[in-house]
């Protein structure tokens, strides 16, 4: 909310009057409903959508699902919350997941909670086609574990052209914002 909004808040914090409010990142461009953002997008490019759950799952993920059922484009989900993907992968087996994850510095986690977030512990229970890891904190042996298992490597989010260097000779791809990536469009 803060980066994108300039407001210090949760979006849990906010009805949707209240969100309605708000402007983007300095303009006058609203918050879209998700279906409004598949509208927009009609399929043109690949999305790529992070479920933000830190709650209880079912009720966020069953609305992600129907929004996405019949859309003509091609997508995957990706969270930090394992829990999340093992939602789509028992209710939407279909939908491409991806186990969001990092180094887990400075968050309010008990310590056992960040080594199973870290080390990816969890993906038994959501069985994840990729992982995106944050620039710059993914070994280059845990890398070739994940290689080896035949997960995707993504890297989140390189915000220069040298850890953009770094980051893809480890990761498949990268998400980048702030600059324009070489081989990118500006």
């Amino acid at each position: 909310m803060k980066r994108m909004t300039g407001l210090d808040r949760e979006v849990k914090e906010l009805d949707w009057p209240q969100l309605q409010e708000l402007k983007l990142a300095g303009t006058d461009q609203g918050i879209p409903l998700f279906e409004d953002v598949l509208a927009l997008v009609g399929g043109k490019t690949p999305l790529l959508i992070e479920v933000k759950n830190e709650g209880q799952v079912g009720r966020l993920e069953q609305a992600v699902i129907e929004n996405l059922r019949g859309y003509a484009g091609e997508y995957a989900i990706q969270s930090f919350n394992p829990f999340v993907l093992r939602y789509f992968r028992e209710h939407a087996p279909g939908i491409v997941r991806g186990q969001l994850s990092g180094p887990f510095k400075g968050e309010d986690l008990a310590f056992i909670k960040i080594f199973l977030l870290k080390y990816l512990l969890l993906n038994f229970l959501s069985r994840p086609a990729f992982v995106s890891y944050a620039a710059g904190a993914l070994p280059e042996w845990f890398a070739g574990r994940l290689r080896r298992k035949g997960l995707y490597l993504l890297a989140w989010t390189v915000k220069d052209v040298n850890e953009y260097s770094k980051a893809k000779t480890i990761f498949d791809n990268v998400i980048f914002e702030g600059f324009s990536a070489p081989g990118f469009p500006g």
